[in-house]
Formats: C-alpha cells, structure tokens, sequence
C-alpha cells in the first residue's frame, strides 16, 4: 500500500469558509492552513454548493454534500445505530463527494462529521483520514460503534484533553489513534490596543446564549454595584433585532437583569460581528468575562481576549483550563458572588489589570496558531 502524501491536505468543512461568520471550524482550518501553505503544502477545503469560500488560504471547493439531517433524521440514524446498522442519512451528506475525491493519498481532515470517516476511507484507502473532533459528538454513539469508527480512522483528533479523556471514557479504554491538538491563537493579529483602555470595561464577547453564561456577568455586576463603584459591562455577540420584543427570550432576560442597575454602571448590549471585526471589540475591554457554565471544549474567545491582553476571568469548564493555566482567574459557574469577588479589585485597580493582561499575553504567545501547527504536524506523521 502506497503511504499518503502529508504535505496535501483536504479539509471537509461542509460549511461556509469565510471570516464573515463567527465559525470556530472555519477559523481553525484557516489558521492551520496559512502555515501549511508557509510550509510549501497544498491545501483544499471541502465546502457545500453555494457556500462563501474567500480566505485567502486554502482552495475552496464546492462539492455536492447531501442535505442537512433534520432531527428525525438524527434520532432514526441513532435507533438504527443501536441496532448495528449504519447512519443512513449522516451517511448520505458525504456519498456525493466520493467521486471529487476518490483515490486521494493525502491527508483527509474531517470537522465534525463522524459519519464520513467510514465513507471517505473506503473510498480512499491509501489517504490518512482524521477525524478533527471539536466537541463530544458521541452523545447518541454505543461503545460499539464508537469503536468501529475509531478503527475505522487513521487518526482520532481533539481540541482538548478534556476531549481526549471523555473520549477514551466512552471507548473504555485508551487507543494510540487519539491525538490532541489545541486551538490555537494568531498572535500578530490579536494584539493589545496601541493606547490600553483606562476605565473598568468587562466584556463578554462570544455567542449570546445561557450556557455561555453572559447572565452571569450581570447578576455579579449586581453584586458589585454599590451605588459608588463606577464600571462598565458589554455584553457583544448578541441578534440584532429592530425592536426589543423581536429578542429571543434569554436576551430579554439579560436585559431585565441590567435594569435594576445603579446609573454608576453602564450596559450595554452589541449584536454580533464578523472574524474582521471582532478585534475592534476586544480592544475595547479591560476585562474579559468567559463565564461558561458547560463544559466548553475549547473556546476561542478565551485565547483571543488573552492575546489581547485583557485580564481574562472564566470558569474551569472542559477545555477552558488547558488554554488558560495559571494565567487567568477561574470562578465557580454555580456562585456569581465568587465571580464579583475576582472581579472587584480589578475594577478598582487597573495596575491589578494590567498585571492579569501581561499573563494573559504570556500565556497567549506559548498557545500561537504556529505552535499548534507543529502540534497537528506531529499527530498526523
């Protein structure tokens, strides 16, 4: 059998891959991507008919990926699953690109789509396909076809350790396929601001949603406010609506939990921004708030406020602790008093401030995309 060509690479998107969406997928192969290519490798990236293919590393290819499967359709592939069969219609988003494909020898790196490993090897069996897992996609798998599909696999990629270990928790034993590679963090892009911000700003910047936990940072916020401490707290990432009754429920429940603040502290609310705005927003803060209250593989958004040396305070929730070690400060998810009681020195200190930025800045450089390049290097050889 002849050995795969590891300077080319094909990445399996099945999504848009572009910086005007906030994809945590699209960032990840971009970045790995742009070192590559330093490398003198060739890089393709898989995505549907139709999508947005404009960074400029990395050739987008429009394949034809079947239909999304719906929630039926998920709970059926997961009875049959059970059964012993197969996953008919997770299957069938990767059957019609079999024949763009067929024959490859190189690496084959598959994002989130435990499906097409058994599809892509059969149909190149001379490629080293990895299966990139960005988050536990084994909630509706046995141990059975879990095994399967790691046998099946040449390589079993995960963003964190914590993936890595629930992983092997749910094979019931370790397998020498299991590799674990980081995100990442693009250093010279995200940098501190030329002039830090002065006054007490906490952001919280990412996917508005409950278990991201922004309703935290505000019922602290609460906790803090005591008629005389002045602060700010921006909550970014939110829907942009045209009227306050067109929120989805949890934003107007944020907003309920501001309006009982003194007018010492400042809300406010910011919709969501693409990849080439949102450093604009992080340069804004002086301190960034990752208050997740589920186990969150590996976030972004940590290494981004880090890079940008914002004193980072977050929870240790799956992954988030491997990225930020001892350069962050950690409260507990279940006691918004422990995140005011991180919090209010460092609004009313901003020589506290800074210190927790310089380590958060440290932290950032020894977690670059360049770095985490020569990690998966190491994971796919």
């Amino acid at each position: 059998m002849t050995s795969p060509t590891l300077s080319s690479w094909i990445h399996i998107l099945n999504d848009h891959y572009t910086a005007l969406y906030p994809s945590a997928l699209a960032t990840v192969t971009s970045e790995t991507s742009r070192y590559h290519v330093k490398n003198s490798g060739d890089v393709k990236v898989a995505v549907h008919k139709g999508a947005l293919h404009d960074y400029p590393v990395g050739e987008g290819i429009e394949l034809n990926f079947g239909p999304g499967v719906k929630r039926w359709q998920r709970l059926v592939d997961a009875t049959l699953a059970k059964t012993g069969g197969v996953r008919p219609f997770g299957a069938r988003q990767y059957q019609g690109i079999t024949s763009d494909i067929k024959g490859s020898r190189s690496v084959i790196l598959i994002h989130n789509g435990p499906e097409a490993v058994s599809v892509l090897k059969k149909a190149n069996p001379e490629a080293l396909v990895c299966h990139w897992a960005h988050n536990e996609f084994w909630r509706t798998y046995g141990r059975r076809e879990l095994k399967a599909l790691v046998a099946t696999a040449d390589r079993m990629i995960c963003v964190s350790d914590y993936i890595a270990n629930e992983l092997r928790a749910k094979l019931g034993s370790d397998s020498d396929k299991i590799r674990v590679v980081n995100n990442g963090i693009d250093i010279e892009r995200f940098k501190p601001a030329a002039l830090p911000v002065e006054e007490p700003v906490v952001s919280f910047i990412g996917r508005v949603y409950h278990l991201k936990g922004p309703h935290l940072l505000l019922k602290a916020a609460q906790l803090l406010d005591n008629g005389e401490r002045k602060f700010k707290v921006r909550i970014v990432g939110g829907v942009k609506a045209d009227s306050p009754e067109a929120l989805p429920p949890y934003e107007k429940e944020l907003r309920e939990l501001a309006q009982p603040l003194s007018d010492k502290v400042t809300v406010e609310f910011v919709s969501a921004v693409n990849r080439l705005q949102i450093i604009e927003e992080y340069q804004k803060a002086s301190i960034f708030c990752v208050p997740s209250v589920w186990n969150d593989p590996c976030p972004l958004t940590v290494l981004e406020g880090m890079a940008c040396g914002i004193a980072t305070v977050t929870t240790k929730r799956g992954g988030i602790p491997e990225m930020g070690a001892d350069a962050v400060q950690y409260f507990d998810p279940d006691d918004p008093n422990t995140l005011a009681q991180i919090l209010a020195p460092m609004i009313e200190n901003a020589s506290e401030r800074a210190r927790w930025g310089e380590k958060a800045r440290a932290r950032a450089e020894a977690m670059s995309w360049e770095k985490q390049y020569e990690v998966l290097l190491k994971a796919i050889q």
